[in-house]
C-alpha cells in the first residue's frame, strides 16, 4: 500500500491527543452534577405521582409536621420547598408549623403555596399549625390568604 503525505502513524508510544470538545473523565466527575432547567418544568400529574413516592415516603408516618422556622425567604425557599413536598404521597397529611415565622417575603409564600399545590396534586393533604402574626399579614398583603388557607 502506498504511503499518502500527512497520513503517518504516531509511535505506539504517543497517546491520541485528547478531543478538545470532549471533556476528560476527571473532569465528567468533578461536574457530575448537571443542571437541567428543563426539568423545571411543570410535570404531568402522573409523573408528579410517580416521581413522588420513594422508598423514604413508603416508610414515613402518614402524618407529619415540617416547621417552616423564622425565616421565610428567598434564600431558604429550595430547602422549604423540598422539606414541605417530602410528604407528597396519597392520603399523606403534612402539618406545617407557621408559629415561629417572623421574616417573611413574597418567594417564601410563593415557595409554601407551589409546595401546598404539589401536595394537593399527589393526594395529600396539609394544613396550618398556628400560623404566626407576621405570616399572616404578609399572606394578606401579598392578596395569597385565601389560597394558603390562612383565612
Amino acid at each position: 500500500m502506498p504511503k499518502l503525505p500527512g497520513t503517518a502513524k504516531p509511535p505506539k508510544s504517543a497517546k491520541p491527543a485528547p478531543d478538545a470538545g470532549e471533556p476528560s473523565a476527571k473532569s465528567r466527575a468533578r461536574n457530575s452534577r448537571v443542571v437541567n432547567p428543563s426539568a423545571d418544568a411543570e410535570p404531568a400529574k402522573s409523573a408528579v405521582l410517580a416521581e413522588s413516592a420513594t422508598p423514604m415516603q413508603a416508610a414515613m408516618p402518614a402524618e407529619f409536621t415540617v416547621p417552616l422556622g423564622a425565616d421565610v425567604r428567598i434564600g431558604r425557599a429550595r430547602d422549604l420547598y423540598t422539606a414541605l413536598i417530602q410528604g407528597a404521597a396519597p392520603d399523606a397529611v403534612v402539618i406545617v408549623d407557621g408559629s415561629e415565622v417572623a421574616k417573611v417575603d413574597a418567594a417564601g409564600l410563593q415557595c409554601v403555596l407551589a409546595a401546598a399545590v404539589r401536595l394537593r396534586t399527589a393526594g395529600a393533604k396539609w394544613r396550618w399549625h398556628n400560623p404566626s402574626p407576621a405570616l399572616r399579614s404578609a399572606a394578606q398583603l401579598l392578596g395569597l390568604d385565601g389560597a394558603l388557607e390562612l383565612t
